[in-house]
């Protein structure tokens, strides 16, 4: 698979994803051949179909598993090998519509007083505050607390875009305590080089990790995908209704392609008409 593997990887340079979507398509790839132990290229309709459903069924994979396989072996196919009917016989699953668990005021003070370092309990309270993902909050430095504006900017999140999100007064006054006993030199959150972040996002959960797990079992899902910040960015529109475009655009998305998404996770927190999916989607700001 050397030269396919080669030509795969320039197509997906082209394309402009990512490294870690690249490194996920290609396991896509190769794991279809393990499975079958011949040549991707050589494979067929029937076979691909086989392994989709041998993940559905055999392995139960989560959907947007199945999906990433999808949308690897889609590339392939069709962009690699050139054939054109392949959005016909690799559909993608549909993920069911969940509303994500939003923790309660008792729950957030266990969880930030169950940190054990200041730079844990700042760094917790900087994703749930922020609406930040964890690989968006590990990147960021000092220059990007804006405590003038009351904003802190996001640099190159989620799709490579930059935006802005709500920096709290609460926020702003733990931050500034960490800096005046840690004093990080440029990254808000160096790693074990304070001229460096975290490497990897797996370093920020395994370090907050203990807190959640001391502080309750259903903040566990917080340290690997944070979706309970949102609904702070919900408060902060229902508390200034005059000011929800500007407020909207620097929030509400966070970072996701379409309103409907966000919408999600800010529903769960504020509920209400004006905030259901199918607002946001009518809005056109």
């Amino acid at each position: 698979m050397g030269s396919l593997r080669r030509k795969m990887l320039d197509i997906m340079n082209l394309c402009g994803l990512s490294d870690s979507t690249q490194a996920m398509y290609l396991r896509s790839v190769e794991k279809l051949a393990r499975h079958y132990n011949w040549r991707p290229d050589e494979l067929g309709r029937a076979e691909v179909q086989r392994y989709l459903l041998h993940l559905i069924e055999d392995r139960a994979v989560a959907h947007s598993t199945s999906n990433c396989a999808v949308a690897g072996l889609r590339l392939f196919y069709q962009k690699v090998l050139g054939r054109t009917d392949v959005h016909l016989w690799i559909p993608c699953r549909r993920a069911p519509q969940k509303l994500p668990d939003v923790l309660n005021n008792e729950e957030l003070a266990r969880l930030f007083g169950a940190a054990a370092m200041p730079k844990h309990r700042a760094l917790l309270m900087t994703a749930y505050s922020g609406g930040l993902r964890v690989s968006e909050v590990v990147h960021l430095q000092l220059s990007d607390i804006d405590s003038e504006r009351m904003l802190i900017h996001v640099r190159q999140g989620k799709g490579k875009k930059d935006r802005y999100t709500v920096l709290s007064q609460r926020l702003l006054k733990e931050l500034r305590e960490y800096w005046r006993l840690e004093r990080p030199p440029v990254w808000l959150f160096p790693g074990v080089s304070r001229a460096r972040p975290m490497v990897t996002p797996a370093q920020m959960t395994g370090a907050t990790r203990p807190a959640a797990a001391s502080s309750s079992p259903m903040t566990m899902p917080v340290m690997t995908k944070i979706h309970a910040p949102l609904g702070t960015n919900a408060k902060t529109l229902s508390a200034s209704a005059r000011n929800w475009p500007v407020t909207v655009r620097r929030t509400g998305t966070a970072g996701h392609s379409r309103m409907g998404t966000s919408a999600t996770a800010l529903s769960s927190a504020t509920p209400g008409p004006c905030l259901s999916s199918a607002w946001w989607t009518r809005r056109r700001w």
